[in-house]
């Protein structure tokens, strides 16, 4: 899915594989598009919460059952397309991507679900987690200062955050989100303090 809809695949690809992958990615995102870092729908309809949130809660089984990214992307834009106001399905769209690292078509999933709810911890967690895997450690970490103003105890935030800004040489701030961590019981791999501690031995 490109940015305002899915483009055809160039026919005579050297890698067959990429290929297929981008014949996949079209089909099981038709009707869904891109546009100013959101996912829209194509030709909107009136919306059907009650057939929306039943389509993604079979997307949710699909995924537990099937494994597969593309069967799981088409699952889930089933679910928006039916009901294009359920944050859940665009979170759950994100991590169908996931599944093959498509960092760039999840990110903008989990923006539009955040746009329909600000307040969706899970979400602001794994854009957080999206932005880290594409090295943008201090936009992770603003994901992540974001979530603990709405909910402090989200899972392992504070330890994120700690190596996250150790990335940046933001070590002030790893070592204050360390502390929380360790407060709150958060598990932080036991090297992360030594490495910290030879970046800023004054601690």
């Amino acid at each position: 899915m490109t940015e305002g809809g899915a483009q055809p695949v160039r026919a005579g690809s050297a890698n067959p594989a990429e290929e297929l992958d981008e014949q996949r990615l079209a089909t099981a995102t038709q009707g869904l598009r891109k546009a100013n870092g959101f996912i829209v729908v194509a030709k909107p309809q009136a919306p059907n919460a009650k057939a929306g949130e039943s389509l993604r809660q079979k997307a949710e089984a699909v995924t537990e059952q099937r494994n597969t990214w593309f069967v799981s992307v088409a699952a889930f834009r089933d679910a928006i397309l039916a009901d294009p106001n359920n944050a859940k399905s665009y979170e759950g769209l994100a991590r169908a991507f996931l599944m093959e690292g498509m960092t760039n078509e999840a990110e903008p999933a989990l923006a539009t679900a955040l746009k329909i709810d600000p307040k969706f911890g899970k979400a602001r967690y794994e854009l957080g987690i999206v932005k880290q895997m594409d090295s943008d450690y201090a936009g992770a970490v603003a994901e992540w200062k974001t979530l603990t103003q709405t909910d402090p105890g989200y899972g392992d935030v504070y330890a994120r955050m700690a190596i996250a800004s150790y990335y940046i040489h933001d070590y002030p701030s790893a070592w204050q989100y360390l502390a929380t961590a360790d407060k709150r019981h958060q598990n932080v791999p036991p090297q992360f303090r030594d490495l910290l501690k030879e970046a800023d031995p004054q601690k």
